[in-house]
């Protein structure tokens, strides 16, 4: 299937995919659309388009009649991230694919110029939609990933865009200054940055496994720790399970690409936030420092980093 520059016509209703996702019973099974078009910045420069792909979790016919149209298909962001995993590991490892992923595959293919297959792509870069990144970041974390090819993954400076929204917002500013300038900085020097946060970083995509072998950890959620690990940090714990994976490569930062987030401006809203990054710290930290394969020697490890952030938190 393939697309004019226009994208598809305004009618265009593409059927339900199905996949397995990130949930107990009947709620495993999700059905979701694929959408392939065109991004036009301006309007009287058509041609300038940028590809684009929307999954839409929409549900079983059977779940949108219980639940209505804006609630059915809604599993969480953990699932949204596993859908673009699952969807890479299949086709890079030539495995079975779902009926999601075969659509994914086809739109992907179809609106890039020349029909570029997905296995053609070496990173992905994860924004979250309420943050706006500076122009020249995107560059400068390319040019990171073609300078070193043992980093595996990098985040940039993320700063409030909202600093006068309300006082909640202003005593936030200084904070995300100095968790990036200082904690995300000193970790970046062992090259093992312990949180890449979700709403601006980069990944590569293909990379050699590790010598100790693919470690994973199971989707069933039935202790608190794996609660605390699954369900309240997947940007944390993807940072966790690629270090725990590939110790010898490195997570960095790049203070040179920076972007702006909207905060919450509200106390109350600002303490379940933190709340919930609390406890997926302090278990995150638990499973890195148990880890005997991070670089550096006694006081001057990762581990022992980790293991100074595990008492602070």
């Amino acid at each position: 299937m393939s697309f004019p520059n226009t994208g598809p016509p305004e009618n265009y209703n593409p059927p339900l995919q199905s996949y397995l996702a990130i949930a107990h019973g009947e709620k495993q099974h999700n059905m979701a659309q694929v959408y392939a078009g065109y991004y036009i910045n301006d309007p009287a420069e058509p041609s300038v388009a940028v590809p684009m792909i929307a999954v839409i979790k929409c549900g079983t016919p059977m779940e949108q009649a219980q639940q209505g149209q804006t609630k059915s298909g809604n599993r969480g962001k953990r699932d949204s991230q596993l859908i673009l995993m699952n969807f890479l590991s299949r086709i890079l490892f030539e495995d079975r694919m779902t009926a999601l992923d075969f659509d994914l595959w086809v739109k992907i293919s179809g609106i890039t110029e020349g029909n570029v297959p997905p296995t053609a792509y070496t990173l992905v870069l994860m924004v979250d939609a309420d943050t706006v990144a500076e122009p020249s970041s995107l560059r400068h974390m390319v040019e990171t990933m073609k300078r070193d090819d043992k980093v595996m993954g990098l985040c940039g400076e993320t700063q409030v865009a909202n600093p006068f929204g309300s006082w909640v917002t202003m005593i936030q500013v200084f904070e995300y200054f100095m968790s990036h300038h200082l904690g995300k900085a000193f970790e970046s020097c062992f090259g093992g940055v312990t949180c890449l946060p979700g709403c601006f970083c980069m990944y590569r995509i293909k990379m050699a496994k590790g010598p100790g072998g693919m470690w994973t950890m199971p989707n069933m959620v039935d202790t608190l720790h794996k609660k605390n690990l699954l369900l309240l940090g997947e940007d944390r714990f993807l940072s966790t399970m690629m270090l725990r994976t590939f110790p010898k490569r490195k997570l960095v930062y790049v203070p040179s690409a920076i972007c702006k987030t909207v905060v919450p401006d509200k106390f109350k809203i600002l303490l379940s936030q933190r709340r919930r990054w609390i406890n997926s710290t302090v278990h995150n930290l638990a499973e890195l420092v148990r880890m005997r394969d991070l670089c550096g020697v006694f006081c001057f490890s990762m581990r022992f980093v980790v293991l100074v952030r595990q008492v602070l938190a």
